[in-house]
């Protein structure tokens, strides 16, 4: 169904396969699992694919963050469509996703102010460059992202923290909690670490080997 044939009570499924033929994507790029509709676009439609998705009645931009998947990163942002009762509209929601590499991802601030809080966050935890970021702040206009959750840290982290490739040196510095295995005999050093009987013992999560 082309968008301009849609209805306002059209579910999310039908917008996002308009959507998506209106880009020039494959069919392939919309999936429906578990009542939940995800258009996956290139970045350079990501604006594109999200204005579009706003134009059907997606207005509410709800929620943005990233998925870490090496070697690229998954960004991902949640459109939300309010129910009208009176015109029979649902309430519904649509994810947009996209990945992205190295390069900046172009920002949505111009268009949802608020997406300003959810960009910072995922900017700081994952490294992801906002081009064309922009932010009304008590100090005027801010055009980068500010620190947001390490904003009390003593020092800023030296990589971001939600990717995998973050170190965690604390695992390796203290006992990391947990049961033994039930193969493994009851006489062993209480350092909180799980223990194989036989073999090298696993290094915590985040410790480089």
């Amino acid at each position: 169904m082309a968008a301009d044939q849609l209805n306002p009570g059209a579910t999310a499924a039908e917008v996002a396969i308009a959507v998506a033929g209106g880009l020039g994507v494959t069919p392939g790029a919309v999936q429906d699992r578990l009542q939940t509709v995800t258009l996956t676009v290139d970045v350079h439609q990501w604006v594109q694919a999200c204005d579009a998705v706003a134009a059907h009645g997606f207005l509410v931009m709800d929620w943005l963050s990233a998925v870490d998947q090496p070697p690229d990163l998954r960004v991902v942002a949640m459109f939300v469509r309010h129910p009208d009762r009176a015109r029979g509209v649902a309430l519904a929601r649509i994810l947009v996703r996209t990945t992205v590499g190295d390069d900046p991802l172009a920002s949505l601030t111009s268009r949802w102010p608020s997406a300003a809080w959810h960009e910072r966050e995922t900017a700081e935890m994952f490294g992801i460059r906002f081009e064309g970021f922009v932010e009304q702040t008590p100090d005027g206009v801010s055009t980068s992202p500010r620190p947001l959750l390490t904003a009390g840290w003593p020092a800023p982290p030296v990589q971001p923290p939600l990717r995998k490739t973050a170190v965690l040196p604390a695992r390796a510095a203290r006992p990391w909690p947990g049961l033994r295995e039930p193969a493994e005999p009851p006489a062993l050093p209480g350092d909180g670490h799980r223990r194989r009987t036989t073999g090298r013992r696993p290094l915590p999560p985040g410790v480089p080997t």
